[in-house]
């Protein structure tokens, strides 16, 4: 740096009395904060990216909210250990046959979006049924009911296209 008016300049000193730099709390947040950051970044993004296998962030996350309502159900916790279920739900003092008539109707709502019922299966008293929309692109959700005491638990499944 030229010296002011003739005068000399000093260099300046904010180092510590070895001579080592000292470096400012700005400084060390980023360098220790930077791994952090990164390590956000990446878990926020692999969020993203597992949406799309979700119920909720598909084509039929408004029809799975509407039915789930239609079903007076309360969301539980998966315990099954054969399939991954996007939605796990019970309802309390109906049948399975009660649902099964809520769900056509709530289906027949979304018609006009191109939503099918397929065909009614049963096995160990497990009922099952796959919904699907008219472009097969969206894949398909499989839904199981199973009467259990004075209620019935239920899946909702999505299925690849």
């Amino acid at each position: 740096m030229p010296p002011l008016r003739g005068g000399t300049v000093e260099p300046r000193h904010d180092g510590l009395e070895d001579g080592r730099a000292r470096r400012s709390a700005p400084t060390i947040a980023w360098r220790f904060g930077r791994p952090l950051v990164f390590a956000l970044i990446v878990l926020l993004s692999s969020a993203f990216a597992l949406a799309s296998d979700n119920l909720y962030a598909s084509a039929y996350g408004p029809f799975a909210r509407d039915l789930l309502r239609a079903f007076h159900a309360e969301e539980s916790n998966c315990s099954s250990a054969v399939e991954s279920a996007d939605v796990c739900f019970v309802v309390d003092a109906v049948g399975a046959g009660h649902l099964a008539e809520v769900l056509e109707s709530t289906v027949d709502e979304y018609r006009s979006a191109g939503l099918r019922l397929g065909d009614w299966t049963s096995a160990n008293g497990v009922w099952a049924v796959e919904l699907r929309f008219a472009i097969e692109a969206y894949g398909g959700v499989a839904i199981y009911l199973t009467e259990v005491g004075h209620g019935v638990r239920g899946m909702l499944v999505l299925s690849r296209p």
